[in-house]
């Protein structure tokens, strides 16, 4: 353990980066999402999970023929064209470890008349696609739409919501962790997920 507390010192000095959460996210491990065997679907759709260094998103079908992607952030880290990540991200942890919560904000993006993957393709994120069951994709859909607030005027794409955001408790990858599991996919860990280490999807093991 000294040895691996050393490694991360040194990196970080290395690095010289002002965001300690990348030595957090090293020391926490990795978010692990299994989603359901395909053959326990029966109508089973797939969607597609945006992810990036700083920031995960959902793209889910709408029940209407189109796609629509969800993801979940801190307000102002997310409207703020000019921001830098490095110093918004320090104050949150700072603000993080006292559990006082900040505004969140939802991402939405619609496709109208566009699938999954085409909505996905728009995305400079990394794209992991797995099946879940289609009725569990539109539910989470329609409540998260029900979500949504008032448009944020900095951002079309951003809504007021009345979730919060807490660096320790609730942000981008807890909220996308209680998602897939509200689409029939095991996280591991659950609440005790990192919030800043590596998030995965794993295929499902195959039905003997």
């Amino acid at each position: 353990m000294r040895r691996r507390v050393e490694t991360i010192a040194r990196r970080w000095r290395e690095r010289q980066s002002p965001l300690a959460l990348v030595a957090i996210g090293a020391l926490v491990g990795c978010t692990t999402v299994v989603a359901p065997p395909p053959g326990t679907l029966a109508a089973p759709c797939e969607v597609i999970l945006l992810r990036g260094a700083a920031h995960l998103a959902l793209v889910l079908p709408d029940g209407q023929g189109g796609a629509v992607r969800y993801g979940f952030g801190d307000r102002a880290y997310m409207s703020e064209f000019g921001w830098t990540q490095y110093p918004w991200a320090a104050l949150l942890a700072l603000i993080g470890p006292f559990g006082e919560w900040t505004p969140g904000a939802l991402e939405r993006i619609d496709g109208p008349g566009r699938d999954v993957a085409a909505l996905a393709a728009d995305s400079t994120l990394e794209a992991q696609r797995f099946l879940v069951e289609r009725a569990a994709a539109v539910a989470l859909a329609e409540r998260l739409a029900g979500k949504c607030g008032a448009p944020i005027a900095e951002c079309w794409w951003l809504h007021e919501t009345d979730d919060r955001y807490s660096l320790w408790w609730d942000n981008c990858q807890s909220a996308v962790a209680g998602w897939c599991r509200e689409l029939g996919c095991e996280v591991s860990p659950w609440r005790l997920a990192p919030r800043w280490g590596r998030f995965a999807v794993e295929a499902p093991a195959r039905a003997e």
